[in-house]
């Protein structure tokens, strides 16, 4: 990827949700995330948190990064989803309605991303799960972070044009 043939986004300050994973899981328990693009497989820790997006997508963000990345916020999240947002315990099968336990956050606008809509399905592996992969349809967004070019992933086009705006600088 030419990261340099991308334009530069950061992300709005709307009220999302989060869920540290240690909350729910004991440390090293093996998790299914459901993410929108697909199944992503990692392991709960203290250093994981579960982001619930506008749109009820989940997906993992580290704690450092998140720390980096959002303000904890006192309104909610707005809950207008189609489906609940769950994780799943590989072990026992369990899925946990995230909602239950979500607290609110805002993302400060720091963190910036290169981004480009995609031309053709992709599939991509995740920094998070080198096995399995995410995938993306024609006009969906490729995304890299600006700070961690290794960290790559797709955002569905209407849940990126809600939440990201273009920079005009790097």
């Amino acid at each position: 990827l030419n990261i340099s043939e991308m334009k530069m986004y950061r992300k709005l300050p709307v009220p999302v949700g989060y869920v540290k994973s240690s909350e729910i899981f004991t440390d090293g328990t093996p998790i299914i995330i459901r993410t929108v693009e697909g199944d992503v497989e990692t392991s709960a820790s203290d250093n994981i948190y579960f982001m619930i997006g506008v749109a009820g997508e989940v997906y993992p963000i580290s704690s450092e990064k998140f720390s980096q990345s959002y303000t904890l916020h006192d309104e909610s999240p707005e809950v207008n989803f189609d489906y609940s947002p769950t994780v799943k315990n590989k072990i026992t099968g369990e899925s946990i309605n995230l909602l239950e336990f979500a607290k609110s956050c805002v993302a400060t606008g720091e963190t910036k991303i290169f981004a480009t809509p995609i031309e053709k399905n992709t599939k991509v592996f995740t920094k998070w799960d080198r096995e399995g992969y995410i995938c993306g349809k024609i006009g969906d967004y490729l995304a890299i972070r600006a700070d961690e070019t290794n960290d790559v992933y797709i955002i569905r086009k209407d849940i990126f044009e809600g939440t990201y705006v273009c920079c005009n600088y790097a």
